[in-house]
């Protein structure tokens, strides 16, 4: 993709933080023979003391320059080694040292203090002759402050020499990454069309030597092209693009800066709910505060993270929490001590404050951005906050101060070609003249604001038609490379049409000339077998001749054998005839015998059921309310134990009659409130004869009110629901017992279900319960266990089905269904 268009305003954040990791660079290609692993601070200066010649403590405070990480302790370690140095006139010592001075300056923000030290490193290099590497190197740092001073003209000046040394050593690499760094100053300087060239070449040699952070660099900087020229969808591309390659590398730092871009492009394009879920995949991943400092606390700076952050949930509409991230941000630059990051930061809370209409804390930070900016030598940094404290000064209808403001904010932007900042505070002046009633003043400023405004216009406008030029012409070539890749594929294609008939014709003699041949041979060796075969054949008739013999005298034996078992056959015939009438006599009198036993049943039943009921009736009859306590309890135990025999008479005789399938389901109109309170009744005398007065009944009816009376055998279904809550009374001391009906939502079932909190039921003997004659290991427990088998046969006949759920020590459930009729 080709982007050809100029970049107006872009994150200084991002661009500034490229030339760090640039100038870095150059200083690290001088130290690579340095050990990974170093010593401590401390056993450095131990061996500083006891060393005993100047060439020994340079090198020490070398080592201490690379262990420390506070800029100041590292700016004074190499002006220790620069005086010894300085003493024995080494050239390269002192190089060094200046080198690392110059990149402690950097980092401190005084930009042209380090400026001095690295054109000073450059000239001892020079005396020294020492090799392209180094003075690469030394160029390199220098194009970095040039850049991070606005100098962008001698930046490249600086970047053309050295990518010329790297040219001529055939250093591919070291090209590209000059190339990477000369795109930033180029985009300073609004040349986009170099840019955009210079990126491009960059990318193919990092692409062929497989490096994916440099890649990764390269695709940032193409987006933001992309997004000055108002080309998001490319900007797009470019983003998704680094969001790819980054999760290649599975390092949390370089997947939360794609995040991070990504949040910031669908937050400012108004897509918040695609920002908030690459939000929610940014703070999913782990704590990177570690990465963010290895890899050089600038471009991959916290503080960038948490600004990205604030402005996301400004534009969700979320002030707290956007505050919250700004004020996190100011934390880290503070520590940190990077003073052109304090100064950006306290300039966006002026902003926001101002947003909110809340001037005089916009006062506050707006007034600490400018103080700490001019401590910095960044113009770009001084034009922002300038700018900001004169939107302040203006808030408050201070006019004069804010005009006074306006003019240093316009200097500095001037000075390192800050357009866009320019524009804007062009306009701000021309309203503070508008209001002192100055319009002469303010007509000229205005003015000046219509003419920047026009000239970033054209030029963004000229930049897109060179953009669009050079993708036609692009296009053009590639249609013309398609076309004359078509005709020399056409071209090839006949040719290979023509070798490959020319291929086939001489196959083809070939084989006609080989199957002539082999047809020839075969003919010959064809002859001999046929005449070997004539002479075997005459042979073999002699032995099928004998053969046809014996076969015939088998034959006979044969049909004797058939005589034989035909005979058998038939006397078999006889006896299954034989066999199966005495079977189906067997069968008749087993019937009959089922049919006396169920008539003995039901005779023995009423013969036993009438004494029974004789006797619970005449134990209703002497129970009164004027019996002794002692007299009652006897009476309810013996009237408990004809009430468990009559139920065991009953159930033999169901299950016997279900047996022999003389038990028939007669549904009729049954009322189910009545049927529902016969069940309760029921059970509370259970409960009572029991006496089991901390347990309770309760029926639920979840009919609908107009299907109350149902055509079902009722008689069946109470039965089923006394064998479970009898079961459920009998294995229940204390709590319910609850039964609950209702019917599915198709009206094709009616459901019951019968709740206890009982002992439960184990795992392993769920299966079980509804087994004839299984009881509970604990002996205790009354009851022959029939009842729930009783029951499941029952529902079986009534179509319907029978399930338990239980928990040991908590309860049971046992839920069955029954079909209605059509």
């Amino acid at each position: 993709m080709y982007v050809n268009s100029i970049i107006m305003e872009t994150s200084s954040i991002f661009r500034k933080a490229i030339l760090k990791t640039a100038v870095l660079m150059g200083l690290l290609l001088v130290c690579a023979n340095i050990s990974a692993e170093r010593p401590t601070i401390t056993t450095l200066q131990k061996q500083l003391k006891s060393a005993t010649n100047d060439a020994e403590k340079i090198r020490l405070y070398f080592e201490l320059c690379e262990t420390t990480q506070s800029e100041e302790q590292r700016a004074s370690f190499a002006e220790f080694a620069l005086a010894l140095a300085g003493k024995t006139s080494d050239s390269v010592n002192i190089s060094q040292a200046c080198r690392y001075i110059a990149t402690a300056r950097r980092n401190s923000d005084k930009l042209k203090q380090a400026l001095l030290y690295a054109l000073k490193a450059k000239d001892f290099l020079t005396k020294a002759q020492l090799n392209t590497q180094d003075e690469v190197a030394a160029t390199f740092q220098i194009a970095g402050l040039h850049t991070s001073l606005g100098h962008y003209k001698e930046a490249i000046l600086c970047y053309d020499h050295i990518k010329l040394i790297s040219i001529a050593c055939n250093d591919s690499v070291m090209t590209a990454k000059i190339r990477s760094s000369e795109a930033l100053a180029y985009q300073y300087l609004g040349d986009l069309e170099k840019a955009r060239s210079a990126c491009m070449e960059a990318l193919k040699t990092f692409e062929s030597v497989k490096d994916t952070v440099s890649m990764l660099e390269i695709f940032h900087t193409l987006g933001e092209i992309c997004r000055d020229l108002g080309l998001f969808d490319q900007q797009l591309e470019w983003l998704l693009k680094h969001l790819s390659y980054a999760e290649k590398t599975k390092s949390p730092l370089l997947l939360s800066l794609s995040y991070l871009r990504l949040i910031r492009f669908f937050s400012l394009r108004g897509d918040t709910k695609t920002a908030e879920k690459f939000l929610h995949n940014l703070l999913a991943l782990p704590n990177d505060s570690a990465e963010y400092y290895r890899y050089g606390r600038d471009r991959y700076s916290l503080t960038n993270k948490y600004q990205i952050l604030a402005d996301l949930y400004f534009n969700l509409h979320n002030p707290v929490l956007a505050f919250e991230y700004h004020y996190k941000a100011l934390d880290v630059a503070n520590k940190e001590g990077y003073l052109r990051r304090i100064a950006r930061v306290h300039s966006s809370i002026a902003a926001r404050y101002l947003e909110y209409h809340l001037p005089d804390s916009a006062f506050v930070h707006a007034r600490e951005a400018y103080k700490v900016s001019f401590t910095t030598e960044n113009n770009r940094v001084q034009a922002d906050a300038g700018y900001r404290l004169a939107q302040c000064y203006q808030t408050a209808k201070d006019y004069q101060t804010s005009l006074t403001y306006c003019k240093i904010a316009y200097d500095k932007a001037e000075e390192c070609h800050y357009l866009t900042m320019s524009r804007d505070v062009a306009k701000l002046t021309a309203d503070n003249y508008e209001k002192l009633g100055q319009f002469a003043k303010a007509f000229q400023y205005i003015r000046k604001y219509h003419l920047l405004a026009d000239s970033i216009s054209d030029m963004n406008d000229s930049q897109r038609i060179a953009n669009l030029v050079s993708q036609l012409e692009y296009q053009q070539k590639e249609n013309e490379i398609q076309t004359q890749l078509a005709v020399n594929e056409h071209k090839l294609h006949s040719q290979r049409r023509i070798i490959l008939l020319t291929l086939c014709i001489l196959l083809f003699a070939l084989a006609l000339a080989y199957i002539s041949w082999k047809n020839a041979r075969e003919k010959k060796k064809a002859n001999d077998i046929l005449q070997e075969h004539k002479e075997e054949l005459s042979t073999y008739n002699e032995e099928l001749f004998a053969t046809n013999e014996e076969l015939q005298s088998t034959n006979e034996e044969l049909f004797s054998t058939q005589t034989e078992l035909e005979r058998h056959k038939n006397k078999l015939e006889e006896m299954v005839q034989e066999k199966t009438a005495e079977l189906w006599k067997a069968l008749i009198k087993a019937q009959e015998s089922d049919k006396l036993k169920a008539a003995f049943l039901a005779n023995m039943s009423h013969e036993i059921r009438t004494p029974l009921n004789a006797i619970l009736g005449f134990l209703q009859f002497i129970n009164h309310p004027n019996m002794a306590d002692r007299q009652e309890e006897m009476v309810n135990l013996i009237n408990a134990n004809a009430r468990q025999l009559l139920t065991m008479i009953t159930d033999i005789v169901t299950l016997s009659k279900i047996e022999s399938k003389l038990l028939e389901i007669i549904p009729v109109q049954t009322n189910m409130d009545v049927l529902l309170e016969n069940v309760r009744q029921e059970t509370q005398k259970l409960i009572q004869y029991n006496r089991k007065t901390q347990l309770e009944m309760i029926v639920i009816n979840l009919l609908p009110p107009d299907m109350h009376t149902l055509t079902v055998d009722g008689w069946q279904i109470e039965q089923v629901l006394l064998h479970l809550t009898d079961n459920a009374v009998k294995f229940t001391r204390k709590g319910y017992v609850m039964v609950r009906c209702r019917m599915d939502k198709a009206h094709d079932f009616l459901h019951f279900s019968v709740e206890d909190t009982g002992i439960g039921i184990a795992e392993s003997d769920k299966e079980l319960v509804c087994t004839r004659f299984w009881k509970h290991d604990d002996q205790s427990y009354r009851g022959v266990g029939i009842g729930l088998s009783l029951a499941e046969e029952l529902v079986h006949l009534m179509g319907g089905s029978i399930t338990v759920e239980s928990t040991p020590a908590t309860g049971s459930t046992f839920s069955f269904t029954v079909k209605l009729p059509a």
